[in-house]
């Protein structure tokens, strides 16, 4: 139960008790109840991207040489340009959100794991040290889901042009008579749905391993400096 300032104020038992629960309940609706709803939030948001992305590169995959006309082109790029209007909004709105929340989370797992390494287990019981883990444990989980689910983006992103341009070039043999106009110069100008927090963390699965190097540096930067 965290500590209670009353100000100087006595306050019989019971009337503690109600004022310690409260704010014990306002402190754990904050974080991580609070933190964690908007992480899901964004992990489905980006997830409901990341799934529009493969259902188009299914429909790629699943068309043939000569139904990948100019017209399927088009709409199919046209849905793409959908997706990306929807993931410039998502950017948009957790932005500085996302960057705020990776900055708690990755200050919460430095301070727990400093506190493991530099305490004794008879100095914490057993329910202190549990909550410990599980507190590190949502805040890692929560760095990692950010990165898995958003880092998801730029992958779908790099498959759908593959798979766009992989099916240009067999029309294109397949076709050979044919000599028509294709979008395959568009692929250049595709964004590559890299989702940031305020442009300074960038949500990519290949900062995974970097993100738990930097954890256990920052992690013995602050054991050395105590």
């Amino acid at each position: 139960m965290p500590m209670l300032y009353t100000f100087g104020l006595e306050l019989n038992y019971h009337l503690t008790l109600i004022l310690s629960c409260t704010k014990s309940l306002a402190i754990n609706i904050l974080y991580p109840t609070w933190i964690n709803l908007v992480v899901q939030s964004y992990c489905l948001l980006c997830h409901g991207a990341s799934k529009l992305i493969s259902d188009l590169i299914v429909e790629i995959k699943d068309c043939s040489p000569q139904e990948f006309t100019i017209s399927k082109q088009k709409d199919i790029l046209k849905m793409e340009s959908t997706v990306h209007k929807a993931v410039l909004e998502v950017q948009s709105i957790f932005s500085l959100t996302s960057f705020l929340i990776c900055i708690v989370h990755f200050c919460v797992c430095i301070t727990i794991l400093t506190a493991f390494i530099n305490v004794t287990n008879s100095e914490h019981s057993f329910f202190v040290q549990s909550v410990n883990i599980l507190y590190f444990v949502n805040s890692f989980g929560g760095l990692l889901a950010c990165l898995w689910v958003a880092g998801a983006c730029p992958n779908k992103a790099k498959n759908f042009k593959e798979a766009f341009g992989r099916k240009i070039r067999e029309r294109k043999l397949h076709e050979r008579w044919v000599s028509e106009v294709c979008f395959a110069e568009s692929l250049n100008e595709l964004s590559d749905y890299t989702l940031t927090g305020c442009e300074i963390i960038y949500f990519q699965r290949s900062s995974i391993l970097a993100l738990s190097g930097t954890l256990l540096t920052y992690t013995f930067l602050l054991i050395s400096w105590r």
